[in-house]
């Protein structure tokens, strides 16, 4: 890949992430860790992800070629211009942020000459922090990269890195990539945060908490995301994210109004097209949101029953992430679903189990 030496400022889940994925699967000899919070850099520098730390930036960074910004997005910006300040000429900065069109357009209007490039890996979870990051974060998702047509070989560079790291590159401008995300990863945050408050807002809410498992845990997980940094990127893509929300209470509204006025064709209709449009987006990438690969198992009550299918399991060397019990699946009926780490587990899992003679299904 033909770069010695990339720093990587802020270690939580995706600059960890994409420090290690930079350690195990290109070419770069050295790995720069910038963050203020010391423990985070000790945890990168104990695992031996990067091979220097420093709390702030300095004129360490003349050795590096490329520097990634894995920032808040308020600080983004801020960010790239102090770093530029250190860095030789021809160094390439860009960043991890989910939003952008803010951060390009304060960066473009700095008198110096900045050679960033605006990325954005879609891929995350619920989980926080340096302890939480792998080097398969990236892999098989889709790497979102701005390209303003200024410079083709800065952005070749960012989609050579996307690549070795396993990701898929996209090729977009900044107005496109902030209206896309506000509807597949903004609005869902807050929807999913309505639902709970809706449900936190009941005044006899006791039994709907009880029994709030299945699909509703399940489209309301991404609600346990970090408050603070969802604040940030709402705010900061605040117009899509209106707009996206405005466009929303235009739907369920009709819902509504169908339901009240007891219209059977229209309610049909608003749940037809919705399977219609679900059915053929891909579920074989990584995303925005974090994805889970599970199946559900319908089980008989007797003892030994988890072991079993722990074991079988285990015999056909596939590693289960999570397992549990559920009492409440209305969407699928089962009684337990087990979490693996990948769809390969995941479809091998289900030939094991259904030849065992287990009634298997996964959760798309």
């Amino acid at each position: 890949m033909n770069i010695d030496c990339i720093a990587v400022a802020g270690l939580g889940l995706i600059g960890g992430s994409l420090a290690k994925a930079l350690k195990l699967k290109t070419g770069v000899t050295k790995i720069i860790g910038i963050d203020p919070d010391e423990s985070q850099l000790m945890a990168a520098l104990g695992s031996g992800v990067i091979d220097s730390g420093h709390t702030e930036p300095g004129e360490y960074l003349e050795e590096c070629s490329l520097v990634f910004l894995c920032a808040p997005v308020p600080i983004c910006a801020d960010l790239a211009i102090e770093i530029s300040a250190f860095t030789k000429t021809g160094c390439i900065i860009s960043d991890t942020a989910s939003t952008k069109a803010e951060i390009m357009k304060k960066i473009s209007g700095e008198s110096k000459n900045i050679r960033f490039i605006g990325g954005h890996p879609m891929a995350g979870s619920e989980r926080s922090g340096f302890a939480y990051s792998r080097e398969d974060m990236f892999e098989n998702a889709y790497y979102i990269i701005l390209d303003d047509g200024c410079d083709l070989k800065a952005v070749e560079k960012i989609k050579e890195i996307a690549l070795s790291i396993g990701a898929i590159p996209i090729i977009t401008d900044s107005d496109s990539h902030d209206r896309a995300v506000a509807v597949v990863s903004h609005v869902p945050h807050i929807t999913a945060a309505a639902l709970v408050n809706l449900l936190d807002s009941e005044t006899d809410g006791s039994l709907g908490k009880k029994i709030a498992a299945g699909g509703f845990r399940d489209i309301t997980r991404i609600a346990s995301s970090q408050p603070a940094l969802w604040r940030d990127i709402t705010i900061s893509n605040r117009e899509e994210v209106t707009d996206g929300i405005n466009r929303l209470v235009e739907i369920l509204q009709k819902a509504k109004t169908a339901i009240s006025n007891l219209n059977e064709a229209e309610i049909e209709s608003y749940f037809t097209a919705a399977k219609k449009a679900r059915d053929i987006i891909s579920g074989e990438r990584e995303g925005l949101l974090p994805r889970k690969f599970q199946i559900v198992i319908q089980v008989s009550d007797k003892p030994g029953v988890i072991a079993h299918i722990a074991n079988v399991l285990g015999d056909g060397s596939i590693n289960i992430k999570n397992i549990n019990v559920t009492h409440s699946r209305e969407d699928v009926g089962g009684v337990l679903v087990v979490e693996l780490y990948s769809i390969e587990d995941r479809d091998s899992a289900l030939k094991i189990l259904c030849s065992e003679g287990y009634s298997a299904s996964s959760i798309n």
